[in-house]
C-alpha cells in the first residue's frame, strides 16, 4: 500500500499529466477550427507561417507541440491570444 505522500505524488503527476494531455488537445483542435475557418489546407497553412506541412500534421495530431514563439506565430497569424490556442479561454468551464 503506498503512503499518503506517495498517493499524493502519484495523484498530483496524474493530474498534471491529464491536463497537459487536455491543453494540448485543445490547441490540436483550435489549430484545426482556425485553419478550416479560413479555408487552409495544411499546406496552405505552412507556407504563410513558414513550417514544414508535417509539424502542422503533428500538432493536428497532438504528436507534437509547438515552441513558445511558434505558438505567439500562429496566434499572431489568426488574430487570436496565446491564452485561446492552449484552452485557457473562450469557452466555459
Amino acid at each position: 500500500m503506498l503512503s499518503n505522500d506517495l498517493q499524493y505524488k502519484s495523484s498530483f503527476q496524474t493530474n498534471n499529466i491529464l491536463c497537459y494531455n487536455a491543453r494540448m488537445n485543445i490547441f490540436a483542435q483550435r489549430l484545426v477550427e482556425l485553419r478550416t475557418q479560413s479555408d487552409f489546407s495544411q499546406r496552405d497553412l505552412s507556407k504563410e507561417i513558414s513550417i514544414p506541412q508535417s509539424t502542422i500534421a503533428n500538432w493536428e495530431s497532438g504528436r507534437f507541440e509547438p515552441s513558445f514563439d511558434t505558438l505567439i506565430k500562429i496566434a499572431d497569424y489568426f488574430d487570436v491570444t496565446t491564452d485561446y490556442l492552449l484552452g485557457r479561454e473562450g469557452f466555459d468551464i
